[in-house]
């Protein structure tokens, strides 16, 4: 049975301010392809809040990794009935996956219950190849995947950008890290509340495009 790889709703690809002194346990082996991380640093004067990440490490190159999103809700409307609202936990259940994250951002976002409530998706969303949600400029980072998981990381969406070739894609609102880079702290015209601590879920891969990274 292939290991399938689930990301639920759309890619949030915004992060609290980092935490002072991170300290990052080992590499667990999770799933055949998937390994779990846990991390956390220590409070200090400048940043009193403990936080804890989790993190997968996604082999790309695993031919038995496939990688999903949420499907077109069954009565599908662009910009309106996109996609059916979902708890991750039930989602994990009802479609017999291994590891499965919430993306991001969606509205209504109170969806819960009932579940499967018709969801109009921030951004590009992309399922097996057919586009559930279409690109807007709301939410300009794109993370894409062609049918061998090779990916793709637009930080700056194009809305007339073609979707050709494209088998999974995710939306979020902006980019944290490029070449290294910590660009998330420039990003000072969304709400204050964004670079405030709050939970998070970021998404990326390595340079040589190996891993696919998830961190709630």
């Amino acid at each position: 049975m292939k290991t399938t790889f689930l990301l639920v709703g759309t890619a949030a690809l915004a992060c609290a301010r980092l935490c002072a002194a991170p300290v990052l346990g080992p590499w667990i082996p999770l799933f055949k392809g998937i390994d779990h991380r846990v991390g956390t640093n220590t409070p200090s004067a400048s940043f009193p809040n403990q936080h804890v990440g989790h993190v997968l490490r996604i082999d790309l190159t695993d031919s038995d990794v496939v990688l999903e999103t949420t499907p077109r809700y069954s009565s599908w409307t662009a910009n309106d009935h996109e996609t059916g609202g979902m708890t991750v936990s039930r989602f994990v259940f009802t479609h017999k996956v291994q590891v499965a994250v919430n993306g991001g951002f969606f509205d209504p976002s109170a969806y819960y219950p009932p579940e499967n409530t018709p969801m109009d998706v921030a951004g590009l969303q992309i399922s097996k190849g057919v586009v559930v949600s279409p690109r807007n400029t709301d939410h300009p980072s794109v993370i894409s995947f062609d049918a061998a998981n090779v990916p793709t990381f637009t930080p700056t969406n194009v809305v007339s950008a073609s979707t050709a070739g494209i088998r999974t894609a995710l939306s979020g609102s902006y980019p944290v890290l490029l070449h290294g880079v910590n660009v998330g702290k420039s990003y000072v015209n969304y709400p204050g509340i964004i670079h405030d601590p709050n939970p998070r879920t970021v998404m990326g891969f390595s340079q040589d495009k190996r891993y696919l990274f998830l961190i709630t």
